[in-house]
C-alpha cells in the first residue's frame, strides 16, 4: 500500500517516517488534466471575423490545463490548519510538496516507518509552486471508523514531478518533468 505525505508550510501532521516526520498523511491522490476550448479578448488573441454580421469574436483555442489536484485524508492534527489555509486569501507564493512511498515488510536501505516493522521507499515527489488550497470538504458519518475524512483541492502555477528509479532499494537515477500553467507579468 503506497503512503502519501503532504508538506504544506505552516501545517504540522502526524507522519512518523524518518526524514519526513510531522507531514500530513493522505489516503488518496487524484490529478486530472486535459485540453479544453478557451478564448477571450486578451492581448494578441487571434480574432475571428464574421463578415455576414460584421462582428468579431475571439477564436476558440485548445489549451492544456489541470482540471483538479485533490488529496483525501483522515481528519487529524493537520486538519484545522488545512481548513484555515483554504479560507486564507492572503496565502501566496506557497510551495507544497507531495511525497509518495512504496511500503514493504523489509527493505534494505528504506526509510523506517514509525514504530512498526514496515519500511517505506520514496519513489515519487511532486512539488507545486504558488500553491493555494481552493476547495475544502469534510465528511463525517456514523459508519466511519475514523474521525472522518477531508478532501482538499490544490491550485498551482508550476508543477515538478520527480520519479526516483530504484532496483532492490538502490537508487538508479531520477526522471523529472516540469509544467508551467501560468506566467507572471
Amino acid at each position: 500500500m503506497p503512503r502519501i505525505l503532504l508538506d504544506y508550510p505552516g501545517i504540522k501532521g502526524e507522519s512518523l517516517i524518518r526524514n519526513y516526520k510531522n507531514l500530513a498523511e493522505c489516503v488518496s491522490f487524484d490529478l486530472s488534466s486535459g485540453k479544453r476550448e478557451v478564448g477571450g479578448f486578451n492581448y494578441d488573441d487571434p480574432i475571428e471575423e464574421n463578415s455576414y454580421f460584421g462582428s468579431r469574436k475571439a477564436q476558440k483555442q485548445d489549451k492544456l490545463g489541470v482540471d483538479s489536484l485533490k488529496l483525501e485524508r483522515h481528519f487529524d492534527l493537520a486538519s484545522p490548519k488545512l481548513m484555515q489555509a483554504a479560507f486564507d486569501p492572503q496565502k501566496k507564493d506557497v510551495t507544497a510538496t507531495i511525497h509518495f512511498f512504496r511500503t514493504f515488510a523489509q527493505l534494505q536501505g528504506g526509510e523506517h516507518f514509525g514504530q512498526s516493522d514496515i519500511f517505506a521507499e520514496p519513489y515519487l515527489t511532486i512539488t507545486l509552486k504558488n500553491t493555494q488550497i481552493t476547495e475544502y470538504e469534510l465528511s463525517i458519518d456514523n459508519d466511519d471508523s475514523s474521525n472522518g475524512t477531508e478532501t482538499i483541492a490544490l491550485a498551482f502555477d508550476q508543477l515538478q514531478m520527480t520519479y526516483q528509479h530504484q532496483i532492490d532499494g538502490r537508487k538508479i537515477g531520477q526522471i523529472r518533468g516540469d509544467i508551467t500553467l501560468a506566467s507572471k507579468s
